[in-house]
């Protein structure tokens, strides 16, 4: 009897030892190479790695990925962009590459930068798999809201411009403006930048100007914390995406808002093909920065130039 038990026993555990191997053969059996999106040391941007996802087929991927995403970096150079605690409750797509993936209310963070930033990266990241065009973010089923109470609607990878560094030897120069304590006007200065295939030569303009002035004569126009989301430009006109703390860290004097607003808009025109420049805030027109209007695309002040 107690060898039949013995037997009996063996057999139970082969039998699950071989059930463990072929559930283990099956979960995890496809591993892709994919692209996944992280914030870098400074949180001013988003930063690549490679990572190697394991899914049971590619209809699982888009969630595979995004699970690693919550997870977070393998870099200890870079830092996580969405808060750990998320959840990812489905990622549907229309058939047509248009996919929406939702999150559990985890997905906010507490800095509404950051939180922009972790729409993005769900944006990049997903629009790196074959197949996936573009992406809307939402939270709970209900669309996601930016700082100001402004709906982000489905984003293509090309809709986000990043700052990534890359070595190139290419470099242009380029005219500034910052503000002049001795003229109290904007004054200008060339500075020569280093261009490369990562973003247009327009975004450089802007981070060069929240980087701040390089002649101690002059003085910042923007906050070193202000963060740049995008620019494109079409028909002429220039489109500088930022994210709600341009509003926040740039107003408070109507001097400093003038000094600011044609500190872009001035370097900005001294671009070939860019007579205007409009102002967008998270994605959406804003009408005012603090007294100015932005709402329209505004031109070039020459009257403020020292």
């Amino acid at each position: 009897m107690k060898k039949r038990a013995a037997i009996i026993a063996a057999a139970a555990a082969v039998i699950i030892i071989a059930a463990a191997v072929i559930v283990y053969m099956g979960i995890g059996s496809q591993v892709r190479e994919c692209q996944l999106y992280f914030l870098n040391q400074s949180g001013t941007s988003l930063i690549v790695e490679d990572r190697h996802v394991s899914c049971h087929d590619e209809s699982d991927l888009p969630e595979a990925v995004l699970n690693q995403l919550i997870k977070g970096p393998e870099s200890n150079r870079n830092m996580r962009v969405i808060n750990r605690r998320a959840k990812v409750k489905s990622v549907t797509g229309d058939g047509a590459g248009n996919y929406t993936a939702d999150f559990s209310a985890d997905f906010y963070m507490d800095d509404s930068t950051k939180t922009i930033f972790s729409v993005y990266a769900v944006v990049k990241t997903l629009c790196s798999i074959n197949g996936i065009n573009s992406v809307k973010v939402t939270v709970d089923g209900q669309d996601f809201t930016s700082a100001d109470g402004s709906i982000i609607d489905s984003l293509t990878s090309e809709d986000i411009n990043l700052s990534i560094d890359t070595d190139t030897s290419e470099t242009h120069d380029v005219l500034l403006y910052f503000f002049d304590p001795a003229s109290n006007k904007l004054a200008p200065e060339t500075r020569t930048i280093r261009i490369t295939d990562q973003q247009p030569p327009e975004q450089y303009i802007i981070n060069e100007l929240i980087k701040g002035p390089e002649d101690n004569a002059h003085d910042p126009v923007l906050s070193s914390s202000t963060t740049l989301i995008s620019v494109t430009i079409s028909e002429n006109i220039g489109f500088v995406n930022f994210a709600h703390n341009f509003i926040d860290k740039n107003t408070g004097s109507p001097e400093a808002e003038e000094r600011a607003i044609f500190a872009i808009v001035n370097s900005m025109t001294e671009l070939e093909g860019i007579s205007k420049v409009q102002f967008l805030i998270e994605g959406k027109k804003a009408e005012k920065f603090g007294t100015i209007s932005i709402e329209h695309p505004i031109g070039r002040n020459t009257d403020i130039i020292a």
